[in-house]
């Protein structure tokens, strides 16, 4: 069905085209020309971000420094994305070779070099240079199963790009299909929508729309070429003084935030559920308590919900406990596509803080007895082996 009606409304926007007389071809050639006399570029991001059925976004603000790098396979770009207002704050660079994640709490950076990855991509979020060009690029080979339109607005050029293959696609530097998945990508239609400033002939704004997630991305502030043509990134000229390197598969130095509460007294809270409902964790008595710290958005989370839901009630209570700032019509919307039979809860800084720390890293999940005591604290959750460990845990923390 959502394929007839993304088909119809295709169509209704192809008839209202009467007035267009710009060759797309013609257009989106010369779009990729202007872009690729680009040598480096600074922008103000400004993204926002849905799962589908919810009408209230998050944000997110960034001020980026991009470098077109044509020997970089990966994306074609180097960049700098830095804290708003202050920019003097990187939060992820990439040099081409490396990814970069800076965390001023913990006072660490996260380098990754891909060695070890496995996939045929690396999962480096392109920025806006290189995103854009991927998608025109996209267009123009014009592959079966993917249809294009151009519709003229006031001041921009408006592309609407429907992308039927064997699975969803995005753009790590050019198009891949990923694969099938039981959490993402269930369903293979994929639609984009890129607007083209008529003046500049540069894009501003890219929305994408999937079946589990929605993004749109608005670029203000563009400047072009405002540093040397050989200026380069050098990830370690970044990492502030006194800072913590670490690599895939580094152990951690020390215990957690989670890890060092096994044997305390679990912290108190009084938090909204999805209804708007106060929920406190001093009512929950007599039983196994399991807090599952959770995201809406993240894979793992969204794969541990029918066990939690084969759990709640029956071997302990369950409640889990949003960790990445949604909003309560958020939670509504989550909690009913899904099927969740446990409540579901706002987080706030307080409880995040006293049970995680610095760290929004989920799921994470606590065993509380029915003292309230902190028996057991898991990281992650793998679908085959997760649930025995910690119904195990659950059964130990009940005698």
């Amino acid at each position: 069905m959502k394929h007839v009606l993304t088909f119809l409304l295709f169509i209704a926007a192809w008839v209202g085209l009467m007035a267009q007389t710009v060759d797309k071809q013609i257009l989106l050639k010369q779009v990729i020309e202007r872009m690729d006399s680009i040598h480096n570029v600074c922008y103000y991001q400004h993204a926002k971000s849905w799962m589908p059925g919810d009408t209230l976004a998050q944000s997110y603000h960034h001020f980026t420094r991009e470098y077109i790098l044509p020997q970089d396979t990966t994306i074609g770009a180097a960049f700098i994305k830095t804290e708003m207002p202050d920019t003097t704050i990187v939060t992820t660079a990439y040099d081409g070779s490396c990814l970069a994640s800076f965390s001023t709490a913990d006072r660490e950076v996260r380098l990754n070099d891909f060695s070890t990855w496995k996939l045929p991509f690396r999962p480096v979020s392109p920025p806006f240079m290189s995103y854009c060009r991927s998608i025109l690029k996209y267009v123009l080979q014009e592959e079966q199963g993917v249809q294009s339109i151009l519709i003229e607005e006031a001041e921009t050029w408006h592309l609407k790009l429907v992308i039927e293959q064997e699975g969803q696609v995005e753009f790590f530097g050019k198009a891949y299909i990923m694969p099938s998945d039981p959490v993402f990508y269930k369903d293979p239609l994929s639609l984009y929508d890129l607007w083209i400033d008529k003046q500049t002939l540069l894009p501003t704004k890219v929305r994408r729309e999937m079946s589990h997630n929605i993004t749109e991305r608005t670029y203000t502030e563009l400047k072009q070429n405002p540093y040397p043509t050989n200026k380069t990134i050098n990830i370690q000229n970044l990492i502030p003084v006194g800072y913590e390197i670490r690599r895939p598969g580094d152990k951690a130095s020390a215990a957690t935030p989670g890890q060092m509460l096994v044997g305390k007294q679990a912290p108190d809270w009084t938090l909204s559920d999805a209804e708007g409902r106060n929920v406190k964790l001093a009512d929950l008595k007599d039983s196994v308590v399991v807090i599952s710290f959770t995201g809406i958005g993240c894979g793992p989370c969204h794969a541990s919900i029918p066990f939690l839901n084969s759990m709640h009630g029956i071997n302990c209570q369950v409640v889990a406990i949003e960790s990445w700032e949604h909003k309560t019509h958020s939670l509504q919307v989550y909690k009913q596509k899904n099927g969740i039979t446990y409540p579901l809860l706002l987080g706030n800084d307080d409880v995040l803080n006293s049970y995680l720390g610095n760290s929004r890293g989920v799921p994470l999940f606590f065993v509380i007895d029915a003292n309230h005591i902190i028996q057991q604290v898991f990281n992650g959750f793998d679908s085959k082996r997760s649930p025995d460990i910690i119904k195990q845990a659950i059964e130990k923390a009940t005698h």
